[in-house]
C-alpha cells in the first residue's frame, strides 16, 4: 500500500525539479546545448518512470516544453526498444 504521507511530502520537490527541468529544454528543446545528447538519454527513462504514476503524470503534464520534450524524444527506436514490458 503506498505511503501516502510520504508521497503527498515529496510532491513540491518533485514539482520544484520538473519545473527546473522545463525550463531547461525551453530554448532549444534539449537539456544541454542544441543536439540531443548523454543529458537527454539519461532523463528520458526518469521522466517515463515518473510518468507511471498519478502525481508525476501531473507534474510533467504542467510542464508544456518538458512535454513536449519528452513526447518527442520518446519516439526514438532506441527509447522505445528500452521500455519495459508491461
Amino acid at each position: 500500500m503506498p505511503d501516502r504521507r510520504a508521497i503527498e511530502a515529496a510532491v513540491p520537490d518533485l514539482n520544484a525539479q520538473i519545473h527546473v527541468l522545463d525550463k531547461a529544454v525551453a530554448k532549444t528543446g534539449y537539456l544541454a546545448g542544441s543536439d540531443f545528447s548523454f543529458a537527454d538519454i539519461n532523463v528520458l527513462p526518469i521522466l517515463w518512470h515518473i510518468r507511471r504514476f498519478p502525481e508525476g503524470a501531473r507534474a510533467i503534464a504542467s510542464a508544456a516544453s518538458l512535454t513536449q520534450f519528452y513526447n518527442r524524444h520518446s519516439m526514438r527506436p532506441s527509447f522505445q526498444s528500452t521500455i519495459p514490458p508491461a
